[in-house]
C-alpha cells in the first residue's frame, strides 16, 4: 500500500496531466488551429452573413417601394407592363434604338 503522501502526489500528478491534455485539445487540436481558429472562422462567416443582411435589407427597401408605388398608382403598373412585357398603349409608337 502507498502511504498518503505518496498517493497524493500521485493524484496531483494525474491531474496536472489531465489538464494538460484538456488544454490541448483546446488550444492546439482541430489541426493546429484551436480555439483561435474556430473563432476566426466563425468571425469570417459572420461577416459574410453581416453582408448577405445589408444586401437583402437593401433589396426589401426597393420591392417596399416598388410594392408601394403599385398600390398608389397605374404609372407605376404600366411602367412595369412596358419594361417587362414590351406592353405598348394605343395610340402610342415604339421606336427601337441601336446603338452605332
Amino acid at each position: 500500500m502507498l502511504k498518503k503522501g505518496a498517493k497524493m502526489r500521485w493524484i496531483t500528478w494525474a491531474m496536472i496531466v489531465t489538464l494538460c491534455a484538456l488544454q490541448y485539445q483546446i488550444w492546439v487540436s482541430n489541426g493546429g488551429t484551436g480555439l483561435r481558429g474556430q473563432y476566426a472562422e466563425m468571425e469570417q462567416k459572420a461577416e459574410g452573413i453581416k453582408q448577405q443582411n445589408k444586401n437583402t435589407r437593401r433589396e426589401n427597401a426597393i420591392l417596399r417601394s416598388e410594392i408601394n408605388d403599385l398600390q398608389n398608382g397605374y404609372n407605376a403598373v404600366s411602367e412595369l407592363a412596358r419594361n417587362n412585357m414590351g406592353y405598348i398603349e394605343e395610340g402610342e409608337v415604339f421606336y427601337t434604338l441601336k446603338p452605332q
